[in-house]
């Protein structure tokens, strides 16, 4: 396996880059175990089409925060969304490499922990969670590779998170033996 070159979480949002999300979203491949509605792709399009460039990222950070994850050149190749959940200082994570051609190669597990550094030492959250569908094995390798852990279980998704207190006893265990 090739190791991931850094990736960087970037909230500009311009017309370039929300086509290439909208790509992703209309590929059944890199979105199968998304929980979207099934019009999301429609409904993005007509966000892209209609909306003044200035404004997509209002669209798109709606409840949340949207980043695209890209490389050091600034090239997307996926997403992130920390999005606002119903527990004060707590987020759920969304993480998404469309790039296929990057796929198992360490940019997810270094996104996620781009994402949870912001979370946890940025925005000062109590608690990252994520919701993976239990098909998605890589996601959850991912997930616990960056320190969450799977804490329940349901008919078809397995639900990760983890404190502030421990991603930072993750990391410094991990700092120790590496």
């Amino acid at each position: 396996m090739e190791r991931a070159a850094s990736v960087f979480l970037h909230a500009d949002i311009d017309k370039t880059k929300a086509i290439k999300l909208l790509a992703w979203i209309k590929d059944p491949i890199v979105t199968r175990y998304l929980n979207e509605k099934s019009d999301v792709a429609e409904k993005l399009n007509e966000v892209i089409q209609n909306t003044h460039p200035s404004l997509l990222a209002c669209h798109l950070n709606k409840s949340g925060r949207f980043f695209f994850v890209c490389e050091k050149n600034n090239e997307p190749i996926g997403f992130a969304r920390l999005a606002d959940t119903d527990n004060p200082n707590e987020y759920e994570l969304v993480i998404v490499i469309g790039r296929k051609d990057m796929w198992g190669q360490g940019y997810g597990t270094k996104a996620v922990t781009q994402c949870l550094n912001t979370a946890f030492f940025e925005w000062r959250a109590d608690r990252v969670s994520a919701y993976v569908h239990m098909d998605n094995i890589g996601c959850a390798k991912v997930l616990e590779k960056s320190g969450m852990k799977q804490v329940s279980q349901s008919e078809n998704c397995d639900y990760f998170n983890i404190s502030f207190d421990e991603y930072l006893s993750y990391n410094t265990k991990k700092k120790h033996t590496s």
